[in-house]
């Protein structure tokens, strides 16, 4: 028995695990070998399935394409399309490693044949006992738009006036204004009083004092001024912080903040 390498070459690419049934002469293993190595280093055969086009409700076209053929031996492809109870067979020729058929059904069922020289079968995409499915896509659901409710106004709620620790403040701003109107008045009795004290003071027939010493009526004048220095600056600050104590009255009157359909609600009432 002589098997050439081509032949060998043939089996493999087409069946790449297959195995000899015997241990042969190496007239016979070494050209088997030989071309097992070949397969190797080019790869075998790939036949499968193409893109399959459809419409919305229907499938258009079934097809199968050669991803590799490294002897050539591809030359046609028969298409099985399933009719009814049977089978309808149409033949394809090759073009650019692929083949492309026709069809039109909401399914199809279908196999193919890759074909060499001598009509002899190569390799298969699917068979008749389990073919190919193809279908167009299942119809996009789309969800229902969300409806947009808007939300409620939220719900007038009083917030607490930042004026009220203002207001607070103003009581005690004003009782230092009445410490420091007392405190001036304290002083300027006692100044009052020195400067009398200095023009009731017994003079002679000259105009001289005469119930005084120099010493103590220089004293009682210096203790007369600084008392009515002080008097003056402690009315002047009572001043002061009355008015100040009375603007921050003012301006702490109790309002209420709150968020309303329109924006903000400000309300209160003003001294």
């Amino acid at each position: 028995m002589f098997i050439t390498l081509a032949a060998f070459r043939e089996l493999l690419v087409l069946d790449p695990t297959h195995k000899l049934d015997a241990d042969y002469a190496p007239r016979v293993m070494t050209p088997f070998f030989e071309a097992g190595q070949s397969v190797n280093d080019q790869g075998a055969l790939e036949f499968r399935g193409g893109k399959v086009e459809t419409t919305a409700k229907t499938v258009a076209s079934v097809s199968v394409e050669v991803g590799r053929d490294p002897m050539k031996m591809g030359r046609s492809v028969v298409f099985h399309v399933r009719e009814g109870a049977g089978w309808k067979a149409t033949p394809v020729v090759l073009s650019a490693g692929k083949a492309t058929l026709a069809v039109e059904g909401a399914e199809v069922s279908w196999w193919a044949e890759l074909m060499g020289d001598a009509d002899a079968q190569l390799a298969l995409v699917g068979s008749e006992a389990a073919p190919q499915t193809a279908a167009p896509p299942p119809p996009v659901v789309l969800a229902p738009a969300p409806v947009l409710v808007p939300p409620p106004p939220p719900p007038l709620v009083s917030a607490a006036s930042p004026g009220a620790p203002v207001r607070t403040a103003s009581y005690f701003v004003l009782g230092g204004a009445v410490v420091a109107a007392g405190a001036g008045a304290i002083f300027g009795v006692k100044s009052s009083t020195a400067f009398g004290q200095i023009n009731t003071v017994q003079r002679d027939g000259n105009g001289v004092i005469t119930g005084l010493t120099e010493t103590q009526a220089a004293a009682l004048g210096a203790s007369a001024a600084r008392d009515g220095t002080i008097a003056n600056a402690c009315f002047i600050g009572a001043g002061a912080l009355a008015v100040g104590g009375a603007l921050m009255w003012w301006l702490g009157a109790p309002v209420a903040v709150a968020a309303g359909p329109g924006g903000v609600v400000v309300s209160g009432r003003l001294p």
